[in-house]
């Protein structure tokens, strides 16, 4: 079988690195495009989105991610799995949750930043260029 074709994700001028693949697990399709449109606006390369688990760990199975923002809770299955897959690679994730400090629900989840909902697109770019707060 032939390998999938995978764009060239390498650095670009003016491109953040972090953002040369990024992948987006989001139930909800709206806020899904919104952010698909602000990591391209933020220079994103390849944008990838996942509505489920499963269409997400296909994603970083077959092809290269360099930046993931997951959806704590989709619904009828939390990004858990997704979230520790993409710790395992090394690669950068922040969760979107609206629950802030729930413990029940973020306990099970590796330690890794969490942009709070409904978040901002000045939020979103300190997450996803891992900029400090000014």
């Amino acid at each position: 079988m032939p390998a999938l074709y995978e764009p060239d994700v390498g650095q670009v001028p003016g491109r953040p690195a972090r953002l040369a693949a990024a992948l987006i697990l989001e139930d909800n399709m709206i806020i899904a495009l919104d952010v698909k449109d602000i990591l391209a606006e933020l220079g994103a390369g390849t944008v990838h989105v996942a509505r489920r688990v499963s269409e997400a760990l296909r994603i970083l199975d077959e092809t290269h991610v360099t930046f993931a923002l997951l959806d704590a809770d989709l619904g009828i299955e939390t990004s858990q799995r997704v979230a520790w897959a993409c710790v395992e690679r090394g690669i950068p994730v922040v969760l979107a949750t609206g629950y802030g400090d729930d413990a029940a629900v973020m306990a099970s989840f590796p330690k890794i930043p969490v942009l709070d909902k409904p978040y901002s697109t000045a939020g979103l770019r300190r997450a996803a260029l891992d900029e400090p707060d000014a």
